[in-house]
């Protein structure tokens, strides 16, 4: 029961102690999955989570260091706790704001300072630190001034603890001395929301910094990492006896501390910083305790925990220059869980439903060509699309790409280097009939335009590119054109190509060939060992056998099967395994169908098991990909509307054991 505890008489503040709850065992880890995507994807912001709401407000909507009044949000926007799926606007101020913590005290909203830009879009920067501090009702969706702060204050922390809500951190940022920066609080702050008009009260600091977090648990405020005055991102914590106001010191987060999120469950505090770990320290304990991770790290975010529950939500925040979107639920689970697949849709501006190239880069898909249709065999002319697209995977937004020289279905990409990306080959019509082409293209991103490379000794379809040793191998494919009559419209090309990923990418005769006739089939490389899994040959039959590649002996073996074989399937190389994707399969009828399962396979057993049953979607014409230290599926093959499937898939049962 939540009870007064102590009267700081030197200071005139009451404080209430919080209950702690039941601390979890460690046969259990944080397992994280996106639930859903905030509309405005913010940084630097305020959150809270009060009678089963969960509260934004503010936040920087512009790239790193590009600030305005444009840039700042004033909005406050909110979503149930326990679905977080639907995101509503409650108010809107007048002028945004950022870095203005938000608490839940008493059955209210508080929001602390923060900082303002006063210039727009084209004009210089004109920011300063505001000693606003606003009560807001949920209720009635008005505020009410509270004792403003003594000094204007941004990039700090604050905590409450009952009616007693602390500030620690921070400067005083002003307009007219931008380029100098702010000057650093002195001292933390303490205020009783029981009797405001007793005012702040200043107590000592544990030493100057910023753009830190700060949590309460059993009575004690703890404050972690931040920016020192140097500029130096620190990783100290230290300790407040709220009794006593005297700080101590605790062990260090294992993380980059500037921008790190935090928040208390079960008694215990835990963090997350740039690293995208999440870590837990039971306070006494001798060091912090890696108890999971993020799909997506980031830093100037927020977790929150959800009362009621072992859970935890972590939203906004940004990675690599880009503002995070997705909303991220953590939950406590066995360590031996199954994988944790989480789902998102999002609209889609792109005329093609499936079958496009697709290139992942970083943290950016590309989207080129495609097939506008949905169903199997739509091969007329203006099915073939040539749209280029782009969608950022943190902060869900969508860009054009320059189009493809031609329109064109299934060309197969490798990356040549961080700023080029290869796509070769492919079906389309030529406006007699739809056959396999011969084409390759060069993308270059930095100048967003394609440029013709040479083309391959014969059309293919359907086939495998392969990334090993600075060279791009060729695999594998079908030569389709049915101007060669029925008996040899399908043609299986058995040669194995190669191009150098240095200089012009020109595919050249290897001297080697397939061990058989293979095309639509999953093909990765691990160990520097080529495994080709599934797919079909002549008359339609499916392949069995799996062929594996050494190429540096260059010589072929085979591997088990799976349990059953697969057309289309996407084989990915992660952590040591092969992850076999999607597809399709027959059933007891021999009737083929989407196969959802994911199987994988152990190099060190030779075995395969089932990994995942059954997944979300359809995945007949899904793409997947090793992304980050997770599986990640993409699908526009969506009946109802243009849209974009996302699935993440974590393989790894612990988490805490990366």
């Amino acid at each position: 029961m939540i009870g007064r505890m102590h009267v700081l008489l030197s200071l005139g503040i009451t404080l209430v102690a919080c209950a702690a709850g039941p601390s979890e065992g460690s046969d259990t880890a944080l397992r994280s999955a996106v639930v859903a995507s905030l509309p405005l994807a913010p940084t630097s912001f305020g959150a809270a989570e009060l009678d089963g709401w969960l509260y934004v407000y503010g936040g920087h909507l512009g790239p790193a260091h590009g600030y305005s009044r444009e840039r700042q949000s004033g909005l406050w926007l909110r979503a149930r706790s326990d679905s977080l799926a639907r995101w509503e606007l409650v108010r809107a101020e007048q002028l945004g704001v950022q870095s203005a913590p938000l608490l839940a005290v008493g059955g209210r909203l508080i929001a602390i300072g923060g900082m303002r830009a006063s210039n727009h879009e084209d004009e210089p920067m004109r920011l300063e630190s505001i000693d606003e501090v606003l009560s807001f009702d949920p209720a009635t969706a008005g505020s009410t001034e509270l004792p403003r702060l003594p000094l204007p204050r941004s990039s700090h922390a604050a905590v409450a603890c009952g009616e007693a809500v602390f500030v620690v951190g921070g400067w005083h940022l002003r307009s007219d001395d931008v380029e100098r920066g702010g000057e650093f609080a002195a001292h933390s702050l303490v205020i009783d929301l029981a009797e405001p008009e007793a005012g702040w009260r200043e107590f000592e600091s544990p030493g100057s910094r910023r753009g830190l977090a700060l949590v309460e648990a059993a009575g004690r405020i703890v404050a972690i990492g931040g920016l020192d005055e140097r500029g130096a991102a620190t990783s100290r914590v230290d300790v407040l006896d709220v009794q006593t106001l005297a700080w101590s010191s605790a062990p260090e987060l294992p993380d980059y501390g500037f921008g790190v999120a935090a928040a208390v469950l079960g008694g215990e505090v835990y963090a997350s910083g740039r690293s995208g770990r999440i870590w837990r320290l039971r306070l006494g304990a001798r060091e912090w305790t890696h108890v999971g991770n993020l799909v997506y790290p980031r830093i100037f975010h927020q977790m929150l925990a959800v009362p009621g529950t072992s859970e935890l939500v972590v939203i906004g925040g940004h990675v690599s220059g880009q503002r995070v979107g997705p909303v991220e639920r953590v939950a406590l689970a066995p360590v031996s869980a199954a994988p944790v697949v989480s789902t998102l849709t999002v609209a889609a501006p792109g005329a093609a439903r499936n079958r496009q190239a697709v290139a992942l880069s970083g943290d950016r898909l590309e989207f080129f060509g495609g097939n506008t249709g949905l169903e199997q065999h739509g091969f007329e002319p203006e099915r073939f699309s040539d749209e280029g697209w782009s969608l950022g995977l943190a902060d869900l937004r969508w860009g054009r790409r320059a189009n493809l020289p031609v329109q064109r279905q299934s060309l197969v990409t490798a990356p040549i280097d961080a700023g080029r990306v290869l796509a070769v080959g492919g079906f389309g019509h030529d406006g007699t009939r739809a056959r396999s082409f011969d084409d390759a293209f060069v993308y270059d991103r930095e100048l967003d335009e394609w440029r013709r490379a040479p083309s391959l000794e014969r059309p293919r379809t359907q086939f495998a590119l392969l990334e090993h040793s600075e060279r791009i191998w060729l695999l594998g494919g079908l030569d389709f054109d049915p101007a060669r009559g029925a008996d040899a419209n399908f043609a299986f090309p058995l040669e194995v190509l190669a191009a150098s990923k240095s200089g012009e990418p020109r595919f050249e005769a290897t001297g080697l060939e397939l061990p058989r006739p293979r095309r639509a089939f999953g093909a990765a490389v691990l160990d520097g060992r080529g495994y080709l899994v599934g797919g079909m040959s002549a008359g339609f039959a499916t392949v069995a056998e799996c062929d594996v590649f050494d190429f540096d002996a260059r010589s072929w073996d085979t591997l088990p099967p799976p349990r059953k074989p697969r057309i289309s399937p996407d084989l990915i190389a992660l952590g040591g395994r092969l992850y076999l994707c999607g597809g399709s399969s027959a059933a007891e009828a021999d009737e083929l169908g989407p196969d959802r399962s994911i199987e994988v396979f152990d190099p060190r057993t030779r075995t395969w098991s089932v990994h995942v049953e059954e997944l979300p979607l359809d995945t007949t014409h899904a793409r997947f990909f090793a992304w980050r230290d997770r599986i990640l599926l993409v699908s526009t093959h969506v009946e109802a509307h243009r849209a974009l499937e996302i699935v993440w898939i974590d393989p790894v049962a612990d988490q805490a054991s990366r």
